[in-house]
């Protein structure tokens, strides 16, 4: 109540790592965890921007991955008739597999080229070399041991490996 009025929340679910509430405000649907905004849809204004920052360095993308508070972001990627393949991947597993069940209909990704992961991404990616054209890694700072094995040596490498060779990393940072 004190992030959004009473109101704006209308259910929620949980999953071994937290609890999720999620609701309508302000025109989106929102989902709130540990007091923050996980996910909002539709989210176009800061969306569009971090794709196109992404695109701007390899334009010709065709498979991407995002780590991470995604939805949003995976449903612009799927705007484009270029995109092949999108991966979403986060660092909850059960949010992956829970999530999609309480989005509004109108905002579901219903695209056959989306591909929510719920498995550890750290296996996917070992199976994956030179598969991706852009991994954007848009996850909150490392305040946590789930958090912080998104932000090692080995992580990186492997993220490395699983980009083209024109590739591009994106990574979001508290600024």
């Amino acid at each position: 109540t004190k992030l959004l009025p009473a109101n704006a929340l209308s259910g929620s679910f949980q999953t071994a790592q937290a609890e999720y509430l999620y609701g309508t405000y302000q025109g989106q649907w929102v989902v709130v965890r540990e007091g923050s905004v996980a996910e909002a849809l539709p989210d176009e204004t800061s969306t569009g921007r971090t794709a196109a920052i992404a695109l701007c360095q390899n334009s010709d993308a065709k498979r991407v991955l995002v780590i991470g508070s995604g939805l949003g972001l995976c449903r612009q990627f799927l705007r484009l008739p270029q995109t092949e393949h999108v991966t979403w991947a986060h660092c909850d597993n059960e949010y992956v597999q829970q999530v999609n069940k309480f989005v509004p209909e109108e905002l579901k990704i219903t695209d056959n080229r989306f591909y929510p992961m719920a498995g550890d991404i750290r296996a996917q990616l070992a199976g994956e070399k030179n598969y991706y054209d852009i991994v954007i890694i848009n996850l909150p700072d490392a305040t946590s041991s789930v958090l912080n094995r998104y932000y090692t040596h080995q992580f990186y490498q492997q993220v490395k490996e699983s980009l083209r060779s024109n590739g591009v990393l994106a990574v979001r940072i508290t600024g």
